[in-house]
């Protein structure tokens, strides 16, 4: 039976842009189960103004006002709590979530808009809270709750569900405003992870180092009922452990590929190197899986084994071999800042990075979030620059620096960054640095361009001689947010046309595409050339040509033809056979010396 009271769910906006908050369908689809009329609004998916979302509160008249909040998202969520409490305060606010289940006493605190917390994984919890609270019950003794006694916060025991089986399945059409057309499902398959990386709070946040799952059968009904109901052809697995239990996993696949299914999907949460052997990869891409992330972290050995995951680092090469050579894609995740790495070992990362040849790869800043141990040793030995509630794994214009430690200080941080963006650009700077040789590096670059420029910079060598050719905005680049991170010792001149005295050994030209085709002679200068290319979100900037040693029997012709000749492999990757040929004859039949 339907029951009076209304629920509201609230998904404060962040950096983060996910797909949907999957833990408010979760509780949505439990709340509607108990009877209860829930809508969730989802303000990171679907931004709307604050008035718009005090006028809709008011409007849909909750009496429970519930809102998800994410370490990154913390005080916005207090915030949009604050807000509606002032023109709506006849509502019991509740807070749940990541950031409250890791740091329930201060969070409660700092804001004491909120009447309640629940802990974990609130399914059963939070109905049980609404029960109470709708019927004028105590409610101080359920598990999972966070409450006020006394001018004390209260935190009651608390244990996440053991059967995910029994669970309804999440309910995406309580997100107002949702549709369902050409979206990627998202599924959750189990929960928890055994594990203890020293970077990592998953273990935190569902109470136990147990791992739990869903059966194979639950799962793929979960996924036909998505299918028939909804049309969704593709679907994306969200679990930290996807693989933990290899036997379940082929299960699935087979469960998949025996209904027909024929769905597109991907594991892009990551899985573990060694939870994966040749059969449940053939059954992964035979069940329609495109894409397999690996959580990395680092690629040298020493940093590697002391962040805890409890795997070789040999794995990685394996599994990446593996799921490659069945035609799945392979996917790797890095670390900035892993605590006993030093920019030295982090370039090893970089170059272990590019040996795997991985079709995708993300490096993102890390965290110390709390409860890890990598808080504790922040806090002991390192910097923090900003509340935690500030920080963020990416940024599209600045290197969002949140602490440093002794070897691994700040602006080698903010450096180790470029280089793994802008690796070959640094290869090819630190050859001509080995030779105790100083690098010339030459831009040719247009304005709508130059946010690249500080980076580029920065991950080359701030000790290089940089030269910016072109129509560059000066004022716009000093004053953009990334050029504040390049050291004031670095030396920059700016030219309206390339130097005019003939190219050594020593220079090295990164070129937009455009741009090369109006300086074809550049093509046949024995120097070093990078393609810079901004629609490629990885390879910004690619080497084309390298510079070959001088050799008195060999004009410089045939040096530059030569130099072409180690990055033909590279590039025949990213851009295929086909249009590397063609563009290669074009641009010989074209040669003018």
């Amino acid at each position: 039976m339907l029951k009076e009271h209304r629920i509201l769910l609230v998904n404060p906006p962040g950096w983060q842009k996910e797909s949907v908050n999957l833990g408010l369908s979760y509780l949505a689809s439990t709340l509607k189960e108990a009877g209860y009329q829930t809508l969730i609004l989802d303000i990171n998916r679907y931004p709307i103004s604050d008035q718009k979302l005090i006028e809709r509160v008011i409007e849909y008249s909750a009496c429970i006002i519930g809102i998800s909040v994410k370490t990154a998202t913390a005080n916005t969520g207090g915030n949009i709590a604050e807000l509606l409490a002032q023109h709506y305060p006849e509502a019991v606010f509740i807070a749940g979530g990541p950031h409250l289940t890791l740091c329930a006493e201060s969070y409660m605190k700092d804001f004491p808009v909120f009447n309640y917390g629940v802990m974990g994984e609130g399914e059963r919890h939070l109905v049980e809270i609404v029960d109470r609270i709708t019927d004028s019950r105590p409610v101080t003794n359920i598990n999972g709750l966070v409450y006020r006694l006394d001018n004390q916060i209260k935190i009651n025991n608390w244990c996440p569900p053991d059967n995910l089986d029994k669970l309804p399945l999440p309910d995406l059409d309580s997100i107002e405003g949702f549709n369902w057309k050409e979206f990627r499902y998202p599924i959750l398959t189990s929960r928890g992870c055994p594990f203890q990386c020293i970077y990592c709070c998953v273990n935190k946040l569902t109470g136990s180092l147990k791992w739990r799952s869903r059966s194979a059968e639950n799962v793929v009904d979960e996924l036909e009922i998505i299918k028939e109901t909804h049309n969704i052809t593709k679907f994306e697995v969200w679990d930290d452990n996807f693989t933990l239990n290899i036997q379940r996993a082929k299960e699935i696949c087979t469960e998949i590929i025996r209904r027909d299914l024929n769905m597109d999907w991907y594991c892009h949460n990551g899985i573990r190197a060694d939870r994966i052997d040749q059969e449940l990869a053939v059954l992964m891409k035979k069940a329609g899986c495109t894409s397999i992330a690996f959580g990395i972290e680092s690629g040298n050995p020493e940093t590697f084994n002391s962040i805890k995951k409890g795997e070789p680092l040999s794995a990685v090469i394996d599994a990446v071999k593996i799921v490659q050579e069945v035609g799945i894609k392979a996917v790797g995740y890095f670390i900035i800042g892993l605590p006993g790495d030093t920019l030295e070992r982090f370039i090893e990362t970089v170059r272990f990075q590019h040996s795997l040849q991985l079709d995708h790869y993300t490096y993102g800043m890390l965290i110390p979030y709390p409860q890890t141990e990598v808080w504790d040793m922040v806090k002991k030995d390192g910097n923090l620059f900003c509340e935690i509630t500030s920080t963020q794994h990416f940024s599209d214009d600045i290197v969002p620096i949140s602490f440093d430690m002794p070897d691994f200080p700040k602006q080698d941080m903010i450096r180790a960054f470029y280089i793994a963006k802008y690796y070959h650009l640094f290869e090819a700077a630190q050859k001509i640095f080995n030779r105790r040789q100083v690098p010339t590096v030459i831009y040719l670059v247009t304005h709508n361009h130059i946010e690249q420029l500080p980076g580029m910079i920065i991950g080359s060598n701030p000790k290089a001689h940089h030269i910016i050719v072109g129509d560059i905005d000066k004022q716009a680049l000093f004053q953009s947010k990334a050029f504040i991170q390049v050291p004031s010792e670095v030396h920059i001149t700016f030219s309206n046309k390339l130097p005019g005295s003939k190219f050594k050994k020593n220079v090295i030209i990164v070129c937009q595409k455009t741009l090369l085709r109006k300086e074809k002679k550049l093509l046949f200068k024995n120097t070093t050339l990078m393609l810079f290319n901004p629609q490629l979100p990885l390879h910004l900037v690619m080497q084309v040509k390298k510079h070959i040693p001088d050799k008195e029997y060999l004009p410089e012709f045939i040096l530059s033809i030569i130099g072409y000749i180690p990055c033909v492999g590279h590039l025949i990757r990213q851009y295929g056979k086909k249009s590397i040929l063609k563009t290669l004859i074009y641009r010989i039949m074209r040669l003018r010396v």
